[in-house]
C-alpha cells in the first residue's frame, strides 16, 4: 500500500509539473498575442450577451475611450441615447438566434462610424459563439481628414477652372449678389420673403455651376430658414439678426481661395472684355452727341448705335455655354446617360437687360435632367436612344428674341400635375375642371408647386420655376409650352427687344426728388422743391464725392456741398480735440454715406432695373478739396442744383 502511495503521488507531482510548464507555455503565449494586439494599432475587445465588456482588451481600447472599460455597457460607451442603446442590445442579442448567412447580413446594417473623444473611429463586429462578441476599432480619423482634403482640393479645382473660363459671368452673379445683400434689410418682412427665396434659390444654382465651394451650403440653409420664416408667419432669429457682412462672408471663403490660387490682383480683370466698356460707353455718347447735332434720326443712325452698344455685350453663345458644363455635371450626379447640350443660335448679342432670365433658365435645365430625362435602361424599354438629348435654340428678329428648349424625355404626366396641385391646395377640383391643358401645364410656373418627392439641392423645392416666370414677366415676354407624355418636352420663351431709356435727366431727376426726402426725412432740413436741370462747363465743391456706374449703364454721379453746409451736417458730432483734417475727413464720409443710399435707394425706379437689367455702383470716391471736373470734347455734364436756404447741393452727371 506504502509503495502504491508513493507511486500515486510521484505520478501526481509529475502531472502537476507538466501542469506548470503548459501553464507557463500558455502564459507566454498570451503575452505574444496581447503584445501583437497592442501594437496592431487597432483595438479589440469582447463583451457578452448582456453587453458588458470583457476583462481582457488592447491597449488601443483605452486610448480610444480614454478609459478602463473592463465590465462598462458597451451600449452606453457608443451612445447617449437611450433608445440607441436599446436598438444596438435588441438587435446584437437577436442576431445570436439567427443562422451564421443572417447574422452576417445583420451585422452589416449596423452602424460602423463613431465620433468617440473627437475622433472617427471604425468598428468592425464579431460573433465569437453563441454566448461572446468582438469589437474591432479602428481610428480612421487621419485617413478621413486626408479623403475630405483630397475632396476640397478636386473641389477647388473645378471651382478655379470654372471662373477662369467664365470669368465676365462670374464677376456678374457677383455683382448681382452683393446688390442683394446689400438689401437684406428691406426683405425681412414676412410679405417679401417668398421673393427673398427665389432670389436666394436662384443664386444658390448659379454658384452651384461655378462650383463654390462654401457659398452654395450657407445658401441651402438660408434657404430653410426662409421657409421656416413662412411656415411659421414669423421670422426665426438667424433671419431676423442676418447682416450684409454675414451673408458676404459666405462668398469671400470662397474669394479667399482663389485670390491664394490665382492672384489678388485677378479680379482686376473684371470690367474688361477686349475693351474698356466705359470707353464704348463714351464712344456711343459722342456719336449720339455728333447725329442729333446733324438732326439724324433715321434707321441708319439708330442701327449704328445699337450696333455700337452691343460692343459691350455677349454672344448668347457664350451666355448658354455654362449649361453646356452644367448639363455634363448633373447627368453624372444623376447617373443618366445624356448626349453634349445642343445650342444653336445666329452671331446673336443682346443686353444685361436680359441675363437676369438667361440666369433663372437654369432651373429649366436642371428639371430637363432631373425629372425628364429618364434613366437609359428605361429609355430603352421605351424605344428610344439609349442616351437623352437636351437642345436650345436661341434666333433673333427685329422685334424679338426667341429661346426654345428642348428635351426627349417623359414629358409632363397632366393626371400627376393635377394631383400634385390639388394636394398643394394650389387650385379647388372645381377650378381645375376648367382648365385647358395649355392652361395646366402652366401650373408648373406656381410657387411652391412641385412634383419632386424630395429635396435636394438639384430640385425639389418647387420655387425655380416661379423664378423664370417672375424674370420673363419683368421683361413683358410669353412662353409657350409644348408636351407630349413619354416623347418631350419644349419651351418656346419669347422676349421683346427692350433699349435701355433712363436718360441721364431721369436719374437726375429721380436722385433730386429723392435727396430732397432724404433730407427731410432723416435731417429734418426742408430743401425747396424745385430744382434746376442744366448742362455746364465745369463742377465745383469744397467738398465732393462721385460714384460710377457699371454693367448695364455708364457714368459718373457727383455730389458736392460747401465746407460750411458740409460741417453742419456733422455738428453734433464733432469733438474739440478733433484737427481740421479729421473734421474734414468726416464731413466727407458723411457727404459719401448719403449719396450711397439715396443713389441706391433709385436703382429700383430706373426703367432698366424694372426689366430685368442690371445696375452696378462703385464704392464712393472722395476728391480732393475744391477739385474741379471739366467737360472733354463731345461730352456733357448736367448738374442739378437743389437749395435749402442760403446753402446749395449740387447732383451733377457726366460720362
Amino acid at each position: 500500500m506504502i509503495k502504491r502511495m508513493d507511486r500515486i503521488l510521484q505520478q501526481s507531482d509529475n502531472q502537476q509539473l507538466q501542469v506548470l510548464k503548459l501553464s507557463e507555455k500558455l502564459e507566454e503565449r498570451n503575452k505574444k498575442v496581447n503584445t501583437l494586439l497592442d501594437n496592431a494599432g487597432q483595438g479589440f475587445l469582447y463583451f457578452d450577451k448582456n453587453m458588458i465588456i470583457g476583462d481582457e482588451y488592447s491597449s488601443e481600447v483605452f486610448k480610444i475611450f480614454n478609459e478602463d472599460v473592463a465590465n462598462k455597457n458597451i451600449t452606453k460607451l457608443l451612445y447617449k441615447s437611450l433608445s440607441k442603446q436599446e436598438f444596438l442590445t435588441s438587435t446584437l442579442q437577436g442576431i445570436l438566434n439567427e443562422s451564421e448567412l443572417r447574422q452576417e447580413i445583420l451585422i452589416s446594417l449596423l452602424q460602423n462610424e463613431f465620433i468617440i473623444n473627437n475622433k472617427i473611429i471604425n468598428i468592425e463586429y464579431k460573433v465569437l459563439d453563441n454566448k461572446n462578441f468582438m469589437l474591432i476599432l479602428t481610428d480612421i480619423t487621419i485617413q478621413k481628414e486626408l479623403d475630405q482634403k483630397i475632396k476640397n482640393e478636386q473641389q477647388i479645382l473645378k471651382m478655379v477652372v470654372e471662373v477662369v473660363t467664365t470669368l465676365e459671368q462670374f464677376v456678374e452673379i457677383k455683382t448681382n449678389y452683393i446688390n442683394l445683400i446689400l438689401m437684406i434689410n428691406n426683405y425681412k418682412d414676412i410679405n417679401d420673403l417668398p421673393f427673398l427665396k427665389m432670389q436666394i434659390h436662384t443664386f444658390k444654382g448659379l454658384f452651384a455651376q461655378k462650383e463654390m465651394l462654401h457659398i452654395v451650403k450657407h445658401l441651402h440653409s438660408f434657404e430653410d430658414e426662409i421657409n421656416k420664416s413662412i411656415d411659421d408667419n414669423k421670422l426665426t432669429p438667424i433671419l431676423q439678426n442676418i447682416k450684409f457682412d454675414d451673408m458676404n462672408s459666405w462668398l469671400e471663403e470662397d474669394i479667399k481661395i482663389l485670390k491664394d490660387i490665382l492672384g489678388d490682383d485677378f479680379f482686376d480683370k473684371e470690367n474688361h472684355i477686349s475693351l474698356d466698356k466705359n470707353r464704348i460707353g463714351k464712344l456711343y455718347e459722342k456719336i449720339k452727341l455728333y447725329f442729333s447735332n446733324i438732326n439724324a434720326n433715321d434707321e441708319t443712325s439708330k442701327d449704328i448705335l445699337n450696333n455700337i452698344e452691343e460692343l459691350k455685350y455677349h454672344s448668347v453663345k457664350i451666355l448658354f455655354r455654362p449649361y453646356e458644363k452644367l448639363v455634363e455635371q448633373l447627368s453624372k450626379r444623376l447617373n443618366k446617360k445624356v448626349n453634349p447640350l445642343y445650342i444653336q443660335g445666329q452671331d446673336i448679342y443682346i443686353g444685361n437687360i436680359y441675363k437676369s432670365f438667361i440666369h433663372a433658365l437654369v432651373h429649366i435645365f436642371r428639371n430637363s435632367l432631373d425629372h425628364g430625362i429618364e434613366p437609359a435602361e428605361i429609355r430603352m424599354e421605351k424605344g428610344k436612344p439609349e442616351k437623352g438629348t437636351i437642345s436650345c435654340i436661341v434666333t433673333k428678329d427685329s422685334h424679338n428674341i426667341t429661346i426654345k428648349i428642348k428635351d426627349d424625355g417623359a414629358g409632363i404626366k397632366l393626371s400627376k400635375l393635377k394631383n400634385k396641385a390639388l394636394e398643394k391646395n394650389i387650385i379647388s377640383k372645381e377650378q381645375l375642371d376648367l382648365l385647358s391643358d395649355d392652361d395646366v401645364l402652366r401650373l408648373i410656373f406656381h410657387s411652391d408647386f412641385s412634383t419632386s418627392e424630395q429635396i435636394t439641392d438639384i430640385s425639389g423645392r418647387g420655387i425655380g420655376m416661379s423664378s423664370v416666370l417672375d424674370e420673363l414677366n419683368k421683361l413683358h415676354g410669353t412662353v409657350i409650352i409644348n408636351n407630349i407624355e413619354d416623347i418631350g418636352l419644349e419651351f418656346i420663351f419669347s422676349l421683346p427687344i427692350i433699349n435701355n431709356i433712363d436718360s441721364k435727366q431721369d436719374i437726375l431727376k429721380k436722385l433730386s426728388i429723392r435727396t430732397i426726402g432724404y433730407f427731410g426725412e432723416f435731417l429734418n432740413l426742408q430743401f425747396n422743391e424745385q430744382y434746376l436741370i442744366e448742362e455746364v462747363e465745369s463742377i465745383k465743391n469744397n467738398v465732393a464725392i462721385i460714384i460710377s456706374l457699371t454693367n448695364d449703364m455708364d457714368g459718373t454721379i457727383y455730389f458736392g456741398v460747401s465746407e460750411t453746409f458740409a460741417r453742419k451736417l456733422i455738428y453734433d458730432f464733432i469733438d474739440e480735440s478733433m484737427s481740421k483734417q479729421e473734421i474734414l475727413d468726416l464731413s466727407t464720409n458723411n457727404i459719401a454715406e448719403i449719396l450711397n443710399i439715396t443713389l441706391g435707394n433709385i436703382l429700383q425706379d430706373l426703367y432698366i432695373m424694372k426689366n430685368g437689367g442690371v445696375v452696378g455702383i462703385s464704392t464712393p470716391e472722395i476728391l480732393n478739396y475744391n477739385e474741379e471736373i471739366t467737360k472733354k470734347t463731345n461730352s456733357q455734364i448736367l448738374i442739378s442744383t437743389l437749395t435749402y436756404q442760403d446753402e446749395e447741393i449740387i447732383l451733377g452727371y457726366f460720362i
